[in-house]
């Protein structure tokens, strides 16, 4: 043992030695302190319950893309490219057909293209959604076209929504397909004879007026 171990253990004065002793003591203390303080938080965070996995609080990837697409339609929209504009808020719908900004958005634009149908159509549902500033309506530029339409003033009055009796435009009558003599449907051969009596015409071997002959023949 070397001669300054020797001193420190058995010829320090008992002055020297409770003052030690009393620094280890406070070192030990300082040390259960310390452990203790940086073991609470530890015990109360184990403790604790996990809260539950929440995926809606997460940004779904077709948020952020309708976030995008939004962004990106109003750029084109700023640009006075608005029909660039109308495409990608179209494309907003697919991913979220409710959205009051998005059919606000179109309505303006395809008022602003003067597409006034398509307008009407936006701002119904926009106003269906939940949209509720009116007085907007009133005095927007984009909607400028849209207000000097015939149909607008009955628009405001019922709440700028669409009539409940509207209907989309009647589709075309279709021509009735004229039937096939009933004597072909009788005897198919009929067919074959006309067939070649057309061939005959084509090719020159008989007139019109000897075509509708044999024909009137055989019918």
């Amino acid at each position: 043992m070397d001669t300054q171990k020797f001193d420190r253990r058995y010829n320090m004065d008992s002055e020297v030695r409770d003052f030690s002793r009393d620094s280890y003591q406070r070192y030990v203390r300082r040390k259960q302190e310390f452990r203790r303080q940086k073991a609470t938080p530890l015990r109360e965070r184990r403790a604790q319950p996990r809260p539950r996995h929440r995926p809606t609080e997460r940004i779904k990837p077709s948020n952020t893309r309708l976030r995008a697409l939004i962004q990106t339609g109003k750029s084109h929209y700023d640009d006075y490219d608005f029909f660039e504009a109308i495409a990608q808020w179209e494309k907003a719908l697919e991913l979220s057909p409710g959205h009051v900004a998005v059919h606000y958005n179109l309505a303006c634009a395809y008022s602003l293209t003067e597409q006034a149908d398509k307008s009407f159509f936006h701002l119904d549902q926009a106003v269906r959604s939940g949209f509720k500033d009116f007085a907007k309506l009133k005095d927007q530029d984009a909607l400028a076209f849209l207000r000097i339409q015939d149909d607008f003033d009955a628009f405001q009055a019922n709440g700028f929504r669409l009539a409940d009796n509207e209907t989309p435009p009647p589709k075309p009558v279709e021509k009735p397909k004229e039937e096939a003599p009933r004597s072909l449907l009788q005897n198919p051969n009929l067919l074959e004879q006309l067939k070649e009596l057309g061939e005959l015409r084509d090719r020159g071997l008989l007139t019109q007026e000897e075509f509708l002959a044999e024909k009137k023949k055989l019918l």
